[in-house]
Order: C-alpha cells, then structure tokens, then sequence
C-alpha cells in the first residue's frame, strides 16, 4: 500500500487538525530542549506556489530568516528545484542544500548512486514527453538529473488535466520502472528509491540525538513526514489530507514559525557561527 492509498484511507480526525498557531508551535519545538535539525520544502512551504516557477525568488526576510535558524539549527533545505538554482540564492548562509527532492545533496553520504543507464531512462522518456508538451499549450518539460517533471499550471484547465493523464499513460505503459508524483499542477517520474525521505532518515540515523522537524505542503513531502520519529514534528502546510502531525495555513504561517523558532533558540544558546549575512544583488 503507498503513502497516497494510506492518506486517503486514515479518519477524517487524523488528517484533518485544526491549523497551529506559529508562536505556539515554536515554543512546543524549542520546549524540547534538544539539537533541532530542521528539514524544509522550498515551494508552497517557504515561499507561495506561483504560476512562473522562475519568479518565486527568495526576498530578504526570507534568507533573513534561514540565515538566522541556521546558526542555531542543523537546517536543511529539501526541495525539487535543482541544485544550481538552490545555490544561487542560498549559498554562504548556513543551510545545507538538498535538491531534486533529495537525489542531489551538498552532504557526504547522502548523494544516491545512479547509474549511466538510469540517467539514459529519464532522456528517452524527457524526449516523449516534449512530444505531448507540444500538443497542450502551457505545458512545460523539465529534465532534472534524476527525475522528469510534467508541469500545467499554465495550461487550460481542461489541457492540463489531459496531458497529465497522457504523461502517466506514457510513464506507465513505457517506463514501468518509474513512479509518478502528482503534485500541484504537475507530475513527475522518478525511481522509487529516490526521494526527501532519504534526507529526513539519514538527519534522524546519525547517532546524535536530537529533534527533527520537517515541514512541507505536497506529495512528495509526505515521504519527508514518514521518516519523522515519533519524537519529532512533522508539519504540513494546507488544509488537505496528510501523516503530519502539525498542520499550518500558508508560507506566511511557515515564516512565523521560523523566525520565532530562531529568535527562541538564540536567546537560549549560543549561535554556532558569527558570520556576517551576505547580501545579493537583485534580490527582492
């Protein structure tokens, strides 16, 4: 049975909790009184889901914020986007940087081994999808190193739905070795093993004890929440089913919870690092 199947057959008082409130939820966070690594969704989590994946730029009370909970925190960024675009905005301020929802990491020990013949099934099936791109204006193919994502956030409604279908048609009949993520306005092929799970595990195994925290608003972050310990909290943003615990309204919510987390945690230790905050040109 997978995550999704399990979702859907959980009670309506399970998936369904009341939204927390951010001050309240950082206070029961740092009431742990343990190491917090942090685990974080970039899109729909920390910045708005936006209809020009390219315009969701990260302002400056944003990074503001990761720069602070990172001195504090082992703070992790866990995010589909690819690795050079995580970078670009992230880079120098303390978070670690998982991309391509975790197939694609800065920490040792946490990069999968794929091989050439895996990389050649995702540029056969890039190839056949461009093809339905074609036919469904405002769809859009993207190759990522260890994934193909179908996006239709553009499209017509009733286009987007079908070339989503077509796309898991496609994957289903051609590449059965892949799964298929349908997330917010897309749908994406990916090997089974390769997912932000992987991240989430490995902060959770390494022998120092600690609270994890991992907070994420799609499908694909529910894998992220499964490999939460009991101890720890996951937290999803959005009213719609989940296994989060903790639930929150928006990325403003998310913001809120951070930056009191950070300012918790910094009255109550001492920051780990006293770098200044690079800024960027051109950020917004």
């Amino acid at each position: 049975e997978n995550i999704l199947e399990q979702i859907r057959s959980m009670p309506e008082t399970l998936h369904k909790q009341n939204f927390a409130d951010p001050k309240s939820l950082a206070a029961e966070i740092a009431g742990k009184n343990k190491p917090l690594k942090i685990a974080l969704d970039y899109d729909g989590t920390l910045f708005p889901i936006v209809r020009v994946a390219a315009t969701a730029i990260p302002d400056h009370d944003l990074r503001q914020i990761i720069r602070d909970l990172a001195l504090v925190s082992d703070l992790n960024i866990v995010s589909g986007r690819p690795m050079d675009e995580l970078r670009s905005w992230f880079a120098g301020i303390g978070v670690k940087l998982h991309a391509e929802h975790g197939a694609v990491s800065d920490e040792e020990g946490l990069r999968p081994s794929v091989t050439t013949a895996e990389t050649q099934t995702f540029d056969r099936l890039s190839a056949a999808v461009h093809l339905i791109a074609k036919k469904f204006p405002g769809t859009r193919v993207e190759r990522k190193l260890f994934s193909c994502c179908f996006h239709y956030r553009n499209a017509e409604e009733h286009d987007g739905l079908e070339a989503s279908e077509a796309f898991k048609t496609l994957v289903k009949n051609e590449f059965p070795m892949l799964e298929v993520m349908s997330g917010k306005k897309a749908v994406e092929a990916r090997f089974p093993h390769l997912h932000k799970g992987i991240v989430v595990k490995r902060l959770s195994e390494d022998g120092i004890e600690s609270c994890l925290v991992a907070i994420g608003d799609d499908r694909t972050d529910e894998d992220m929440f499964e490999a939460v310990p009991e101890t720890g909290f996951s937290v999803v943003v959005g009213g719609h089913p989940s296994h989060a615990r903790f639930r929150l309204r928006d990325s403003e919510d998310v913001r809120a919870l951070l930056q009191e987390l950070g300012k918790i945690l910094s009255l109550a230790q001492e920051p780990r690092d006293s770098r200044e905050f690079p800024m960027k040109q051109g950020l917004r």
